[in-house]
């Protein structure tokens, strides 16, 4: 480790120096918290009939204007991969997505909190 340089911090070095020692010219700070990364959810949805191409053009339709969105569909196994990098549109709509297209989604693992239907009961009294 060079002097004066903490842990997580990676020195590149002009490897061109010809026979002198190397010169730090650039220091890449990899120690960014997540507060300041920001955020991305995953999500993983199976649909069967999803490989047929009037749905993929209908969901490559609704899919496409969601802000925030990168997909790809795995017409294999009929999955689709989901990332968020934004607002997470509630679970209720992603469904009503799939339902608008007469297929059934069924979400593959743990569903992050974000994703909840963010619906609260209120008791009427």
């Amino acid at each position: 480790m060079l002097p004066g340089i903490s842990s997580g911090v990676v020195p590149f070095f002009n490897i061109a120096s010809g026979g002198k020692p190397p010169t730090v010219n650039l220091i890449l700070d990899f120690t960014v918290g997540p507060e300041d990364a920001g955020f991305m959810i995953e999500l993983e949805v199976y649909a069967a009939g999803v490989r047929q191409p009037d749905k993929m053009m209908g969901l490559a339709l609704e899919l496409d204007v969601l802000p925030g969105l990168r997909y790809k569909v795995d017409t294999n196994h009929d999955i689709i991969y989901m990332e968020f990098s934004g607002d997470v549109p509630v679970q209720h709509d992603l469904e009503s997505i799939f339902r608008k297209l007469s297929l059934e989604a069924k979400f593959v693992g743990h569903l992050p909190p974000e994703f909840s239907t963010k619906k609260k009961t209120q008791r009427i009294a």
